[in-house]
């Protein structure tokens, strides 16, 4: 096409020699391009002036590969725009366009265009190529060059300098063991190599800068190896990214084989990446020695032929030994080696023999002898046939031999029995459940219908039921006779009672006969046995309380437990003798009194019940339990369990703090009232606060005393008094408080008995106030018990031991019983009672009257533990005396 001049620029939009888009890539790479386009001016002239041109070329200019797929240029391919101009005064002829070639590109349309038959000075013509990227290893600027002539020496050329990216391809590398580093040998024991399977560690790096894709390791098959089970050929490990390193092991199992053999293992990586995803490969390769496999060959030589005869009766001989020679002429040790006899049915093993004997492991080239000893049974006709051994190892190779036999035929007996039961019928007594007849006879005729004596008769009687007793006999199997003529009959009889059965049946007696010189026989018969009546027992249980068994502070002990379970017969009879036991845990016991069976004295009839209780003590434990209570009711053979479950609750740490109530003092005078813990152990008491209020009229609080108390050493006290109220706190955090008795101790002056209170006395409560008083901030419980002081004037002085009251006891100390002597010089009601050094009652010998005199009572101390106690004996309210006690064990 010609066209007459243009005005303006002949570049396409979006078109430049220094492409916008390389310029924002980087300052630099643009000034070189730049520099290009001047270097290398796009539109040429030529040279001549009458024939002259001028060409200009435009495309992209710049190339960059693709970093997300990483398998081509963006563009891949792309066109060129060619513009030429006749810029001389001659009309060129025949005007031809076309790029040089160059190793960069490739021309994908036409490679020469003809612009022009005639290119007549001032016309333009222009045409397109589109050429496609080739790679490149290192990026940079690559320079198009379009040339342009006619005839007669019209030349011009253009060019168009290009920055293409380079190439972005993957480099896999595949790493195979070093020969020498896999090591096989044949194990004789495991007839096999080892290893087995054999592992190749293989490693795979992509030491290139685009991924790999769709990665493969495939092994090259050569004869001396196979697959192992399970292992594929070709394992894909998908994209595989640049720097990216794949550890794997190969399995392979070697081939069984006769001679030594190196054997090349190939293994070739496979993988897609870089322009087109062309396959990039590596190969790995070593070799491997494999050993020839070692064989076990048995050789069993057998030559036993016992030559039986028939003599006076019987085979001989008879036993006989059968003998095998077992040689290994193999190259490989055999691994548990076993022979095995196979014996047709005319004989049989001796006892203590059997089919089957262990030789264990065989070197090579080695022999053993094994033995078998034989009995032959007696046949009818004469038999011919083999003996056959068979010797395998752990690995089934098998050999055998085998060697004739023969065995003579023998004159025999002929044996028949027969049996009847009497009665047909075994019956139950709607009344007492008990079959009538309790006993039912088999009876049994043997005879001997044969041409010889039978030999050694034995007749057992075999009943598959184990609801029957034998009587008499009672053994199961008899000697009928030691010889039993031809014609000769013999009867013999057993007597069976029948045990209870459930559900009505025909139990079945079969009747087994046998002798040394013929074959057993049998015959059946039978009887039927109704279902036997008998209780069925059924039963429930329930706790109280039903579900929790709480712990009373108040008291010190659990709420009260008891157990009750009801029985029900849903028998068609009644049940005798029914007793209950209860099965108690561990933790949880009966009173003394209680007894864990209970009997019925009476028959508990159909659909009745019976309801039985306990009454339980649970152990005190820090931690609760979750408890099961059973009971089983049992009426003979019949008996059924049921139970209840209790949850008991752990018992929280309790202290009990005690002021006695055994002071009797005067105006005036001093004394001393201790503060009384029971065992402190385990409850980590720190830190005690206590408050005791008292009558300040009648006392006076003088000091607290902690010499040779439980707070002597290493407690912080801090303590005050007055107006009736004292107050006492106690720290320790070194150490918790341990042991009982005396914690403190409070000293007091008697106030009262003066003046008109001489001939008076008066009773101060010494009391803990409970509310404000505390252990351990509250997280300990706490129980108080106050006391009390009785105060008088001179002149009722004193009050505890009046004339002819008197306190003693004998044996003292004692174990675990005394006497306690008591004495009163007149008539009087009185109280004589036992506590112990905490001031709780133990217990009360005495309350009511007593006349002038000396009187006897006994202590028995068996439920408690050693230590002081004290007896005191009260008329009204006045304390009269008090005596101590020794309990030692």
């Amino acid at each position: 096409m010609i066209k007459s001049p243009r005005t303006g620029s002949h570049r396409r939009a979006g078109s430049s020699l220094v492409s916008g888009n390389l310029a924002r890539d980087g300052s630099v790479l643009t000034t070189v391009l730049i520099l290009l386009s001047f270097l290398f001016p796009a539109i040429a002239q030529a040279q001549t002036s009458g024939l002259a041109m001028s060409c200009s070329v435009t495309g992209p200019d710049s190339v960059f590969f693709d970093k997300q797929e990483f398998n081509r240029y963006l563009p891949g391919e792309f066109t060129i725009h060619v513009l030429v101009v006749n810029t001389g005064t001659e009309t060129i002829d025949s005007l031809v366009v076309f790029p040089r070639s160059n190793e960069r590109f490739t021309i994908k349309s036409h490679a020469t265009a003809l612009l022009a038959v005639h290119f007549a000075p001032g016309d333009s013509a222009d045409t397109t190529f589109t050429l496609i990227v080739n790679p490149r290893a290192v990026s940079g600027i690559d320079t198009i060059t379009v040339s342009a002539s006619g005839l007669e020496g019209a030349r011009t050329a253009c060019i168009l300098p290009i920055w293409v990216e380079k190439e972005y391809k993957p480099v896999n590398s595949l790493l195979c063991p070093s020969t020498g580093d896999i090591s096989i040998q044949y194990i004789d024991t495991l007839a096999s190599y080892d290893p087995s399977p054999i592992p190749i560690p293989l490693t795979i790096i992509n030491s290139g800068d685009a991924p790999s894709k769709e990665t493969l390791i495939l092994f090259a098959s050569v004869d001396g190896v196979t697959l192992a089970d399970n292992q594929s050929g070709v394992v894909n490990f998908g994209a595989l990214e640049p720097g990216a390193r794949r550890d794997t092991v190969f399995y392979i199992e070697a081939v069984d084989r006769d001679d030594f053999a190196t054997v090349t293992l190939l293994f070739v990586v496979q993988g897609k990446g870089g322009l087109g995803d062309k396959i990039v490969q590596d190969t790995c390769s070593f070799n491997v020695d494999i050993p020839p496999i070692r064989e076990v060959f048995f050789e069993l030589e057998c030559d036993s032929d016992p030559e039986i005869q028939f003599i006076d009766g019987a085979y001989e001989p008879n036993p006989f030994e059968w003998n095998v020679t077992v040689r290994n002429t193999g190259d490989s040790r055999a691994k548990n080696v076993r022979a095995s006899i196979a014996l047709p049915d005319p004989f049989y093993l001796a006892p203590g023999y059997d089919a089957e004997i262990e030789i264990g492991d065989m070197d090579a080239h080695s022999q053993t002898a094994v033995m078998w000893r034989v009995y032959a049974r007696n046949v009818s006709e004469k038999y011919d046939g083999e003996i056959c051994v068979r010797v395998l190892d752990a690995f089934n190779r098998i050999a055998q031999c085998c060697d004739s036999v023969s065995l003579p035929a023998v004159r025999e007996p002929e044996l028949s029995a027969s049996c009847l039961v009497v009665p047909d019928t075994i019956r139950v007594d709607t009344e007492s459940g008990q079959y009538l007849p309790a006993e039912f006879l088999v009876d049994v005729s043997l005879r001997n219908t044969g041409s010889d004596p039978a030999d050694s008769v034995y007749a057992e009687i075999l009943i598959a039921d184990p609801d029957i007793k034998f009587v008499a006999p009672t053994t199961t199997r008899i000697l009928v006779s030691e010889e039993l003529s031809p014609a000769a009959v013999e009867n013999l009889e057993w007597r069976i009672a029948p045990l209870p059965v459930k559900q009505p049946r025909d139990l079945e007696v079969r009747i087994r006969v046998s002798c040394k010189n013929y074959p057993t026989v049998t015959t059946l018969c039978s009887v039927h046995i109704e279902a036997s009546r008998s209780p069925v027992l059924t039963c429930e249980a329930l706790t109280n309380p039903e579900d929790t068994l709480h712990y009373a502070i108040a008291t010190l002990e659990y709420d009260e437990l008891t157990f009750t379970a009801t029985v029900r017969n849903e028998g068609s009879i009644a049940a005798q003798n029914v007793e209950a036991t209860i099965l108690l845990p561990p933790n949880i016991s009966l009173p003394p009194q209680e007894s864990a069976v209970r009997l019925r004295s009476f028959a508990l009839q159909q659909d009745s019940t019976w309801t039985v209780s306990w009454t339980l003590l649970p152990e005190k434990k820090r931690e609760g339990t979750l408890d099961s209570i059973r009971v089983e009711f049992r009426s003979g053979q019949n008996g059924t369990i049921c139970g209840d479950w209790i949850f008991i609750v752990g018992i929280p740490p309790v202290t009990v703090f005690t002021i006695p109530s055994y002071f009797v003092e005067r105006y005036g005078r001093e004394f001393t009232a201790p503060i009384l813990i029971d065992e402190a152990q385990h409850k980590d008491i720190n830190e005690l606060e206590l408050y005791v209020t008292y009558d300040e009229k009648l006392l006076e609080f003088l000091a607290w005393e902690r010499e040779e108390t439980l707070l002597e050493n290493d407690w912080n006290i801090s303590a005050s008094g007055g107006a009736g109220r004292i107050s006492f706190r106690a720290i320790n955090s070194a150490e918790p408080l341990a042991g009982s008795g005396e914690l403190i101790r409070m000293r007091f002056r008697v106030r009262f008995g003066l003046g008109d209170d001489i001939l008076n006395w008066a009773l101060s409560p010494l009391d803990f106030d409970s509310l404000s008083s505390q252990v351990n901030r509250g997280t300990v419980l706490a129980r108080y018990y106050n006391g009390q002081a009785i105060v008088s004037g001179d002149c009722l002085y004193p009050l505890e031991a009046g004339d002819g009251y008197i306190l003693g006891n004998s044996p003292n100390p004692f174990n675990p019983v005394t006497t306690i002597t008591v004495r009163v010089p007149e008539d009087c009601e009185a109280v004589v009672s036992i506590h112990d050094m905490l001031g709780r009652e133990v217990t009360r010998l005495h309350e009511g009257f007593l006349s002038r005199g000396e009187h006897r009572m006994r202590f028995n101390a068996h439920a408690l533990p050693s230590g002081s106690y004290l007896a005191i004996l009260r008329t009204g309210s006045v304390l009269r005396t008090q005596h101590r006690l020794l309990l030692l064990r």
